[in-house]
């Protein structure tokens, strides 16, 4: 298991005591599929486990585009991984809250380049607050 650190102190204490990202060797049987499809470039998928547990499989590349805090704790390791998928455990953020995050980083991928109007991005009002906690750290 391998601990990432960000440079402010704030963020850097947060993550130590809160979040742990590691090499994952096993994506649900289809490892060698992503080898594959992956020769030599890195990883492509980041795992994203909520604090009751649930895990949510992100292409690489969205989550780095849609998450600073995700892309400063994977810095240091994207291309020294042999791995295909990094895990990235929060214990603070519950499943509701992390799968609206997710939800998030797809309306943000499909609309970065969009010459349309951009709808508006729903936020049910229960959810407001703790998902803009967890926007806020994720830096997204």
């Amino acid at each position: 298991m391998r601990m990432i650190s960000i440079n402010t102190a704030a963020a850097a204490a947060a993550i130590e005591s809160t979040d742990k990202v590691e090499n994952v060797h096993d994506f649900h049987g289809n490892e060698q599929l992503l080898q594959n499809n992956n020769a030599g470039r890195g990883p492509c998928y980041v795992k994203l486990i909520s604090s009751d547990c649930h895990e949510f499989i992100v292409p690489l590349d969205m989550a780095l585009a849609a998450s600073g805090t995700i892309k400063m704790m994977l810095a240091g390791v994207i291309h020294s991984s042999e791995s295909d998928t990094f895990t990235i455990r929060f214990r603070e953020i519950p499943s509701g809250i992390l799968q609206k995050v997710v939800h998030y980083f797809q309306y943000r991928t499909f609309y970065s380049n969009s010459s349309t109007e951009i709808p508006h991005f729903p936020i049910p009002r229960h959810l407001a607050f703790q998902t803009l906690m967890a926007a806020t750290f994720l830096d997204c």
